[in-house]
Parts: C-alpha cells; structure tokens; sequence
C-alpha cells in the first residue's frame, strides 16, 4: 500500500510539473493562436511525461523501452485528444481563459491516466 502511495504521489508531482511546463509553454506561443500552440505544447510536456513515468514513477525495466513507448504512444494518443478538445470547450466557455481551461482539463484527465499508465502501458514496474 505503502509503494502504491508513493507511486501516486510522484504521479501526482509529475503531473503539477507537466501542468506548469504546459502554462509556460502556452503562455510563451500566445501570439499563436490555441487551436495550433496547444498541439505543439501537448506534444513537448508529453516526451516530458513518458521520461518521467518510465524513470521515476513506475521505474520500468530498461530493457522493455520500445515496449512501454509503443503503449504510452497509443494511450497518450487518446488522452491528447481528449486534452486539446476539452481544453477548445472550457476556452469558449470561459471566453479565452487559456490557463483556467488547461487546468481544468489536466485535472479531470489526471486519475485516468494514472490507471490506464498503472494498469496498461507501465507494465513491468514493482507490486504495489
């Protein structure tokens, strides 16, 4: 119970960095509009995110690197998609407000992904 914590904790942690990576990172491209900048900040914070989850989080066996990519490549697939659209609704909703929108967005994919990540794509790390 005690490793599963920890593991949710770092996931967590993970995940505040990678929400400010994706603030920064859209802050910086504002000239450019969101329907386009947010693809590309998508994209950078999650290189980041598959470091740190095959490293730190649930510290996977380098000998199954190609293995666990192929799997985040395909969840993380969907969970961008499901991201960039969200974060196209709250924006109207909220009239522009990019980082509100982001930080909503982040929030509610958050737990979905710890369990599609725990479960299906990093396979091979210690038992809870």
């Amino acid at each position: 119970m005690l490793a599963l914590l920890k593991r949710v904790f770092l996931f967590g942690i993970g995940g505040l960095v990678s929400l400010a990576l994706k603030l920064l990172i859209t802050n910086l491209l504002s000239d450019i509009p969101i329907q386009y900048s947010y693809p590309l900040t998508l994209i950078l914070v999650s290189a980041f995110n598959f470091f740190i989850n095959y490293t730190f989080v649930f510290r996977e066996n380098n000998s199954h690197l190609l293995n666990s990519a192929m799997r985040y490549c395909v969840a993380i697939s969907l969970f961008l998609l499901i991201d960039y659209l969200l974060v196209l609704l709250f924006t109207r909703f909220f009239h522009e407000a990019y980082f509100i929108s982001i930080s909503i967005a982040t929030i509610l994919v958050f737990f979905i992904k710890y369990i599609v990540y725990h479960k299906g794509v990093f396979k091979r790390h210690t038992t809870d």
